[in-house]
């Protein structure tokens, strides 16, 4: 897999265009937001290629069901609300999966006021490269 893009979604923002090719997000959500926006931004990551989604943080679960209801082409989606980040940065590389597609690219979607950009891929690397959480 090649190094994750990683974005930063302020609540309220525009999805940055993405693609061609279809991708997993890994979206991290440390901040509540309305649930208008959170369905405008499920439908854009699916319309732009989004094929497997994990949610962590603030509400993951209603994003998961968000991306679930995005239309016609097939969305994996997860949630990963009780475990560590780590955990999820691990489970979206080595267990995140579409059954029809190999997704070779992914993007770390952040839904925060303010960007850490280092700090998350930072985190994310160290994470990824673990044979198993927790070891």
């Amino acid at each position: 897999m090649t190094a994750p893009l990683y974005i930063h979604l302020p609540h309220g923002s525009a999805l940055p265009a993405l693609g061609p090719e279809p991708f997993k997000v890994l979206l991290i959500a440390e901040n509540i937001v309305l649930d208008e926006w959170r369905a405008k931004i499920c439908e854009d990551l699916a319309r732009s290629g989004c094929r497997s989604l994990v949610a962590w943080g603030q509400d993951c679960k209603e994003w998961s069901v968000a991306m679930g209801r995005t239309g016609e082409n097939l969305v994996v989606t997860g949630a990963i609300a009780d475990e560590p980040l780590a955990e999820a940065m691990w489970f979206a590389v080595h267990e995140a999966e579409h059954p029809t597609l190999t997704l070779h690219a992914l993007v770390i979607a952040h839904v925060t006021p303010h960007a850490r950009r280092d700090e998350i891929l930072f985190q994310f690397h160290s994470a990824a490269m673990r044979e198993k959480p927790g070891i």
